[in-house]
């Protein structure tokens, strides 16, 4: 005979929980509750979150995105949640960012060491092209919509405009601020796209 109980629990309600690395869980569904099918709970998850790689070895487990972005890792790839475009450079643009205004030094410095003439077999992480990267992979929700040569310029000028190049000449050219020259280069890397999807 199933253990089961009816459950209704409206927004807010049921048993919260902080989890390590950032977040709130609120228990909506216990497996107690359940007669054993199944877990549900409602994560919000602090900005910058880490859940550390594991496996689920006898169970399933299935991910609804409400508002923002997680990036889960399922044999070995990777995916941004949910599939929207403009969400998704938000969040690599922010990040991008954030890394800047933390690590501007060693980026001003390898930024520095790639325009020197520097030994053609020394990898610079610049020349690693993780930022073309993670930018294709945000906008891969527009394969298909936007031609290929297309969507290949859009993702160099919006890498042209989020990287420590563009950082450099905001602060010491322009003189803005460290803060307001990373909010200008997430809104151009916004209206970038916004400018290609209005044409298409």
């Amino acid at each position: 005979m199933s253990t089961a109980i009816p459950i209704v629990r409206a927004d807010g309600q049921g048993e919260r929980r902080r989890f390590h690395g950032g977040g709130l869980i609120t228990m909506k569904a216990t497996a107690q509750e359940t007669g054993g099918s199944f877990l549900l709970f409602e994560d919000h998850m602090t900005q910058g979150k880490t859940t550390p790689l594991h496996v689920h070895a006898d169970e399933d487990e299935t991910l609804y995105v409400l508002d923002g972005e997680i990036l889960v890792h399922i044999d070995g790839a990777e995916h941004l949640v949910p599939a929207d475009s403009a969400a998704r450079l938000a969040l690599v643009a922010g990040d991008h960012t954030r890394r800047i205004l933390e690590y501007e030094q060693e980026m001003r410095a390898v930024l520095r060491l790639s325009l020197e003439s520097a030994p053609p077999d020394l990898q610079l992480p610049m020349n690693r092209r993780m930022r073309i990267g993670w930018i294709e992979e945000a906008l891969a929700p527009l394969r298909g919509d936007l031609a290929d040569d297309e969507l290949r310029r859009l993702v160099l000028v919006i890498g042209a405009t989020l990287g420590i190049e563009a950082f450099v000449w905001l602060t010491d050219i322009a003189r803005v601020s460290r803060e307001d020259a990373a909010a200008i280069m997430c809104a151009n890397a916004a209206a970038l796209l916004q400018a290609a999807l209005s044409r298409s």
